[in-house]
């Protein structure tokens, strides 16, 4: 039985860390994951790549400036049945929100020179449960379905006093977010509503469903209408001259500088953008994951244009950072080649899925992924603050951006 196993490294030392009981309820805290790394392995689900302890680990190593990590282990009845994951930090939301085209009316400009002056006197320090840098629910597992909804109430609850344990070492702390749970739960909504959070979301994170016949990517080219293979054959055209190379960890060492250039320059045209990217990061990626992290990089002759990364799961592909120049993404489509690159990859290594993440939504659809709907839950701790910081928060956050859903498939297969 796994709790056996872990029975003698963990109860040792447990009491020193334990954060809040409730009933036969107890969270353990702990502010460095190799504190815990033979728990968090043994439990961890082999298919949420993003929350194995490799992952975490190389984070907790190379944190964006501003963050501080947190990892709960949650027993019932004397017996670990999951955890949790936390990241704390710092949003500016001047420095973060991109505001876009400057308006023409002049009711527009009103408007925009007043949100421009409220984002710059609100500096938020959060408490996430989960992972900010990626999309999804990276945030808990339970070991057991049936303790779902009974463990998500006592993470709640857990998550409050663990707010109340970091207060004293931040500036303005502004409440807990739990991140990217899906819309379509209708229980975990009404628990977390319940509990007094605000619901709301931002863009849907894209998957594409592969299909169990594609043996090879000429089956998907065949799937697609020829409009598309047409779109894809001027692509692939426009793209002949580039190399792909994969690159070792050395190599990874060797280009960090243009890497973080070329991935400055990517997320420099997104609506919202909280945090940079620390020079090694994903060096430290690939010494950490080995052959589970990839590293492609585009060449144009010896000149370094882009990249995308990959983090292998057990049935889902994940599309991590990716970085690229402007100028030559127009010229070369590189964005576009690269959803085709991932697309072959997940067919070829037999992956049910690819996680596309966020932004760029329509071009995404084109290739055949699909929207899903991710609601982010929040809480002030003041409950009288609470409905003024609801509103505030409709009022400053990013607008979602409006797309057109595409589907490549011909109409008879869709």
């Amino acid at each position: 039985m796994i709790y056996n196993k872990l029975q003698n490294s963990f109860s040792k030392s447990k009491e020193a860390f334990l954060l809040h009981s409730e009933g036969d309820w107890k969270a353990y805290m702990f502010e460095n994951i190799d504190l815990i790394k033979t728990e968090w392995k043994l439990l961890e689900p082999s298919n949420r790549q993003l929350l194995s302890y490799e992952v975490l680990k190389s984070i907790e190593e190379y944190p964006p400036g501003g963050m501080n990590f947190y990892y709960l282990l949650i027993e019932k009845a004397d017996r670990l049945v999951g955890f949790s994951y936390f990241q704390l930090l710092d949003i500016d939301l001047n420095a973060s929100i991109k505001n876009g085209a400057y308006p023409k009316s002049p009711l527009g400009k009103l408007r925009f020179r007043f949100k421009s002056f409220l984002r710059s006197l609100v500096n938020i320090e959060v408490l996430v449960v989960g992972n900010f840098l990626t999309s999804g629910d990276q945030s808990h597992h339970f070991t057991d379905p049936t303790l779902k909804n009974e463990g998500q109430q006592f993470l709640i609850n857990a998550s409050e006093y663990l707010l109340q344990e970091v207060s004293p070492q931040c500036k303005a702390l502004r409440g807990v977010i739990f991140k990217d749970l899906l819309s379509s739960d209708k229980e975990e909504r009404a628990l977390f509503k319940e509990n007094g959070f605000l619901i709301t979301s931002f863009q849907p994170r894209m998957l594409f469903e592969l299909r169990p016949e594609w043996q090879s990517f000429d089956d998907y080219l065949a799937a697609i209408s020829s409009k598309y293979r047409v779109r894809i054959k001027k692509a692939k055209k426009r793209f002949k001259d580039i190399e792909v190379r994969e690159l070792s960890y050395e190599e990874i060492s060797q280009h960090s500088v243009a890497i973080n250039k070329l991935f400055d320059e990517i997320i420099s045209n997104v609506s919202f953008n909280a945090l940079k990217i620390k020079e090694g990061h994903f060096a430290n990626l690939k010494k950490n994951l080995g052959d589970q992290f990839d590293f492609y990089g585009f060449f144009k002759e010896d000149r370094f244009v882009g990249f995308y990364t990959i983090i292998h799961g057990e049935e889902e592909l994940e599309a991590h950072y990716i970085g690229m120049s402007n100028a030559d993404n127009k010229k070369y489509s590189l964005y576009f080649n690269l959803l085709l690159e991932l697309t072959r990859i997940g067919i070829e290594r037999g992956y049910k899925r690819v996680n596309f993440s966020r932004t760029a939504m329509e071009i995404k659809s084109s290739v055949g992924a699909v929207g899903q709907d991710l609601n982010v839950y929040y809480k002030h701790p003041n409950k009288g603050l609470q409905s003024v910081f609801i509103y505030l928060f409709r009022l400053l956050k990013p607008a979602r951006v409006k797309w057109t859903p595409r589907s490549p498939f011909k109409k008879a297969e869709a």
